[in-house]
């Protein structure tokens, strides 16, 4: 049943709750979701660059995974969760606990992205192939960030040290990351990092993830460029000595060079030396076939959950301090009372004969109806009445106010 919302308090506890019951579930089945798509990058598209791009497509479900109809359903998937839901129920403080981790990850990110950005708006900014760049400090290697209003930013040794060539394949280089839609990869990645924060796998994958799209960047910087394999990594190595020179520090964002975190190199030299030429149409392909790939991932999952919210049929029959249940809630007590705008409407012949066949003697009673239910068991939002009951008027109409925080737990 429903419960009955009393205040702002109330609704906000029972947020909190619904929330990290979901969002505890998604950090339990995202583990198994992220080995799946390692274990891809390194079995059958292990040469493929452009498919291990489009294999992370399937991290959109990460955050919708919480209210899987398995979770109750299923013996399997109940074991594996039904610990969470109940350690939940039993200790008060998880609720707080796990949204305050969300607001605190999202706080950190924002702030690191704004303190980049200011510091971004005080560099010079020069034109490099046609492109605006800026020129950061000696020791910063190349890096790109914004989703909206995307910034450029170029080490002032590279601009010494660098032909004018050179220098256009670095920009060629960042510029691919916002033309391949990279920043806002990154963008839902750090929205799911801050969701799933519990999570220590995130940590790991997120070398994996910008791994792929520093490959993805490089093959098509070659085509760009018409730059050979040996052209390409010569160049790459430069860029590491120079950045070394300078007493090299990690970049925060897409990077040519690649992070502090992304130290296989070898690896990526690999990867440089098996590009193959590629076209406008394996661009426009693999833009297809990611996009496919999140909405069938989504849909599916989608098809598997339960709705956002559900309308409540119960109906609960309680005596005047809603401490015993008088009658049960079943299709006779749904069929006696109707719900009419703002009103009730009881058949009293109907509830005459529900009273003496459950040994009903009140004729005052209070009546719980309505509302929404967001997972099985756990709902709320309810509305009440209280029956001031005269079997002589039929139908009895019981005005009552509809609870005010319906719509919000409806959306929430």
């Amino acid at each position: 049943m429903s419960l009955w919302f009393l205040n702002l308090q109330e609704i906000i506890s029972f947020g909190c709750m619904y929330y990290t019951i979901q969002l505890g579930r998604c950090v339990l089945f995202s583990v198994p979701v992220l080995l799946c798509i390692y274990m891809l990058r390194k079995t059958i598209l292990r040469r493929c660059i452009f498919g291990r791009a489009v294999v992370w497509s399937v991290i959109v479900i990460l955050p919708f995974l919480g209210k899987l109809h398995a979770c109750y359903e299923n013996p399997v998937f109940v074991k594996a969760t039904f610990w969470w839901t109940k350690f939940c129920f039993e200790v008060a403080a998880v609720k707080w606990i796990y949204i305050g981790g969300v607001v605190v990850m999202a706080a950190f990110l924002l702030r690191k992205k704004y303190r980049l950005m200011r510091m971004i708006k005080r560099l010079p900014a020069v034109c490099c192939g046609g492109i605006k760049v800026y020129v950061g400090p000696e020791a910063v290697t190349p890096f790109t960030i914004g989703w909206i209003r995307h910034r450029i930013v170029v080490p002032e040794v590279f601009l010494q040290c660098m032909s004018e060539e050179e220098l256009e394949v670095i920009v060629l280089h960042e510029h691919a990351h916002i033309r391949l839609g990279h920043l806002l990869i990154f963008g839902i990645w750090n929205g799911i990092r801050c969701l799933l924060w519990p999570n220590p796998l995130l940590i790991g994958a997120v070398k994996w993830l910008k791994a792929d799209m520093e490959n993805c960047c490089d093959t098509l910087c070659m085509h760009l460029s018409d730059m050979s394999a040996k052209e390409y990594g010569n160049l790459l190595l430069k860029s590491i000595r120079l950045l070394q020179e300078s007493k090299e520090q990690g970049a925060l964002y897409a990077t040519f060079v690649g992070d502090k975190q992304f130290r296989n190199l070898k690896t990526r030299f690999q990867n440089i030396k098996r590009c193959c030429r590629v076209h406008q149409r394996h661009i426009a392909a693999m833009y297809i076939l990611a996009f496919a790939v999140a909405v069938s991932t989504l849909a599916s999952v989608k098809a598997v959950s339960y709705p956002r919210y559900s309308e409540d049929r119960c109906i609960l029959v309680t005596n005047y301090n809603a401490a015993e249940q008088l009658l049960p809630d079943c299709e006779e007590v749904r069929s006696a009372i109707a719900v009419k705008e703002n009103e009730l409407l009881i058949d009293t012949d109907k509830m005459n004969e529900l009273l003496r066949k459950y040994k009903v003697k009140e004729k005052r009673f209070f009546i719980l109806f309505g509302g929404y239910t967001k997972l099985p068991n756990m709902g709320g939002a309810c509305n009440g009445a209280l029956v001031e009951y005269d079997e002589t008027k039929n139908p009895l109409v019981v005005p009552f106010e509809e609870n005010g925080w319906g719509p919000i737990l409806k959306y929430m």
